[in-house]
């Protein structure tokens, strides 16, 4: 059978993490508290999900390197190209293949606007 937890220390446990105000402060009540009842950190996750107070971490918004998400790049290209809709199926296309499509597809519009212009 598995290793149960008392009330008192559920309590306990719930408590101290409630109390916590940062990611890093509930981070630090997990750490102790797998230390202090010798269970493992996610143990101590496990019991805080089922008790209903465990605050999952923020996940970061993927974007490229230069700052744009997928979706926006795609966006540009098809802005570029003059399509008034968005090319859903390039969405399937990775990061590197978009940006160097939209790469190409302004040293096109530059050298034209060069060209143009002499």
């Amino acid at each position: 059978m598995a290793n149960v937890y008392t009330e008192e220390q559920t309590l306990e446990l719930v408590n101290a993490y409630s109390a916590a105000e940062s990611a890093t402060e509930r981070d630090s009540v997990v750490e102790d508290f797998a230390e202090r009842y010798d269970r493992s950190v996610a143990s101590i996750r496990g019991k805080l999900t089922r008790e209903g107070v465990y605050v999952s971490k923020a996940k970061e918004k993927t974007t490229t390197t230069r700052g744009m998400r997928k979706a926006e790049i795609v966006h540009a290209i098809a802005t570029m190209l003059g399509l008034r809709q968005d090319l859903e199926s390039l969405n399937k296309a990775t990061v590197n293949d978009l940006r160097l499509i939209l790469d190409g597809l302004k040293n096109l519009n530059n050298q034209f606007e060069l060209a143009r212009g002499e």
